[in-house]
């Protein structure tokens, strides 16, 4: 078949002729076909509206990829993505105490506490002076002179050397109450390195939290200021309401108030490590949130708390009132002294003689000093029997705590922290696509942050255990 064109008043009439070959036409039917053509104005018409139906196409392609771009940079997304990266990064790693241990040895030397213990221990060795003066040092004379009347009518001279000697021990007791003394300043300048590293420890621990709960609020913060600011955008451009603006400016005041109160608190624990260090302290290093627990570790509460410088220093005030007890006792007797005599007599002679003179202690014994001794040696004793027993119960509390603290840190991370997480994703997601309003976002970060302000929380409360535990046993869990 061969095509044949006409043209009848504007329209093309085309017929098919049969044609002997149908190599070329093998697809078309013999016999002829009319095809009514479309004239030029429709086909221009159909043109425009193949143009205008593309464009349409294209402009709703690109703004699908704008919304989801736009979406993606919205203020509920990007606090979903905040959210999202604080939540999924990994946890500090657990440092081996280098540092602390650094802190906690400086502060053992360089307190103030410390140092004015240091200076009362040094006063204290003072009282050896005085205890190894033997009274034979101190020898005694007496000159006595008489005229005589009558007979001779002459003058005599009487002098005496006395010289005490210590023969019950008198001096041996004395050199005893001050060395014990001396040990009980000693072991009450234990105590004082104890306290010392036990606040070193808290003075620590809140640092290291504290800088966690700042890193976390601040990006909370950041978050909640974006939102809030392009709420407010939106609320003057007619899109959203004022009731959702104030709300997101609430919250981003409210952060910012948490924001403020954990950077202070971060500086007051800096101050406090300055201060019992006597070392500017720097952030660098500071990686471990969470203490090395004494649940970790088998304790003998009995053991750990008779060697607790709680106990320890009462039962040195013990011994030092017994010493002194004991000095007065023997000093109850008096030194004797050996008499060495010299004198010339009424005709000129000289006299030479010896004598010996001792106190009898038949009534006056310092009997009230050495009760007052002994009543002060049974009050401290009993001080630190109650010192070792609130010592074992708080050592047992202390564990006790410290599991409860672990346990309850393992249920937050476990559960409570990955079902906040997905409360608050699908409350942006549900707030994105327009079927919740802002009130169920923000409970639903707040619920989160909260959480988060916990498990932190927690970790400053196992420092706070930490110290506990030093401050009791004197040395870390």
């Amino acid at each position: 078949m061969r095509p044949n064109a006409t043209i009848n008043g504007g329209e093309e009439t085309f017929t098919m002729t049969p044609v002997k070959s149908m190599s070329n036409y093998g697809h078309l039917a013999e016999g002829a076909c009319p095809i009514a053509r479309p004239s030029l104005g429709t086909r221009r018409l159909r043109v425009s509206l193949t143009v205008l139906v593309g464009l349409f196409l294209w402009v709703e392609f690109t703004g699908a990829q704008t919304t989801r771009s736009e979406s993606a940079s919205s203020p509920v997304a990007a606090g979903t993505q905040q959210h999202a990266q604080a939540s999924t990064t990994p946890p500090p790693t657990q440092d081996d105490g280098a540092e602390l241990e650094r802190l906690l040895k400086l502060a053992a030397e360089h307190a103030p506490e410390v140092e004015l213990g240091r200076a009362t221990l040094t006063a204290s060795g003072s009282a050896q002076v005085g205890a190894r003066l033997m009274p034979l040092q101190n020898p005694y004379v007496e000159v006595l002179t008489e005229h005589g009347r009558g007979v001779t009518r002459d003058l005599m001279l009487y002098g005496t050397l006395w010289l005490p000697f210590e023969v019950a021990g008198q001096r041996g007791r004395r050199i005893a109450e001050a060395d014990a003394w001396q040990a009980l300043h000693a072991t009450e300048l234990e105590r004082l390195r104890v306290m010392v590293k036990a606040a070193t420890t808290l003075a620590y621990g809140q640092l290291v939290v504290g800088q966690a709960k700042v890193r976390l609020l601040d990006e909370i913060t950041r978050s909640a200021e974006q939102e809030a600011s392009a709420l407010s955008q939106r609320r003057d451009a007619g899109d959203a309401t004022e009731r959702d603006a104030q709300l997101a400016e609430v919250e981003f005041g409210r952060n910012e108030v948490l924001l403020v109160q954990a950077r202070t608190s971060v500086l007051s624990a800096m101050s406090e490590l300055e201060r019992l260090t006597g070392r500017e302290v720097s952030l660098a290093g500071l990686s471990s949130i969470h203490p090395r627990l004494a649940s970790r570790v088998p304790v003998d509460a009995a053991q750990s708390a008779a060697g607790s410088p709680l106990v320890l220093v009462p039962l040195a005030e013990a011994r030092f009132h017994d010493r002194t007890r004991e000095r007065l006792h023997a000093e109850s007797y008096g030194p004797v002294s050996l008499m060495l005599i010299g004198a010339r007599g009424d005709y000129g002679e000289t006299r030479v003689g010896a004598g010996l003179a001792w106190t009898l202690p038949t009534f006056r014994r310092m009997q009230g000093e050495q009760a007052r001794a002994e009543a002060e040696a049974l009050r401290a004793r009993t001080q630190s029997a109650v010192a070792l027993r609130s010592a074992r119960f708080r050592l047992n509390r202390l564990a006790t705590e410290s599991q409860g603290a672990e346990s309850a840190l393992e249920r937050l991370d476990a559960h409570a922290l990955p079902a906040a997480e997905r409360a608050r994703d699908a409350a942006d997601a549900m707030f994105r696509a327009g079927k919740a309003d802002l009130v169920s976002v923000l409970i639903a970060r707040r619920d989160l942050a909260l959480l988060r302000l916990t498990h932190l929380e927690l970790a400053e409360h196992q420092w706070l255990l930490a110290a506990q535990w030093v401050e009791v046993t004197g040395k870390l869990p």
